[in-house]
Parts: C-alpha cells; sequence; structure tokens
C-alpha cells in the first residue's frame, strides 16, 4: 500500500471517525484503528477523529471512514 506522487501532488485526505475508547469483548478496536491509521498513511494525509466530531469536519476532507462508531452517528 505505498503510493508514489509526484513531487508537489497533493495527496487525497481521509478522515478516519472512530470511538478509541469503544469497549467490545474480546477485541481491541483501538488498537486495530491504530494500525489502520498507521498504513493509510501511506496513501493518505490522516485525520481521526471521535464520531460526535465529523459532522463539522466531514466536508474538509476527500474520504470518510467511519468505524466503531456505535449509536453515535444517529
Amino acid at each position: 500500500m505505498t503510493a508514489a506522487s509526484p513531487a508537489g501532488a497533493r495527496r487525497p485526505s481521509l478522515l478516519l471517525v472512530t470511538d478509541l475508547a469503544y469497549e467490545a469483548r474480546g477485541r481491541r478496536y483501538c488498537d486495530e484503528d491504530i494500525y489502520l491509521s498507521s498504513r493509510l498513511r501511506e496513501a493518505f494525509d490522516v485525520a481521526l477523529c471521535h464520531p460526535r466530531d465529523a459532522a463539522a469536519l466531514l466536508a474538509g476532507f476527500d474520504t470518510v471512514l467511519v468505524r466503531n462508531s456505535g449509536p453515535v452517528l444517529h
């Protein structure tokens, strides 16, 4: 997952919306999201926010990835 962009080319931006404090039995979603964000950085300029803050930020990004938002976005 390596992006090669010409010098000076703008990389696409991605907003990763997740609740890092989300508790789930048997899984550590925060670890998954930290790993995922590190991989996504290879191709995107990544920002991370809590689901409750997402609505105010969506328009500023090329792509939005929502994970572990639970009922917060409803």
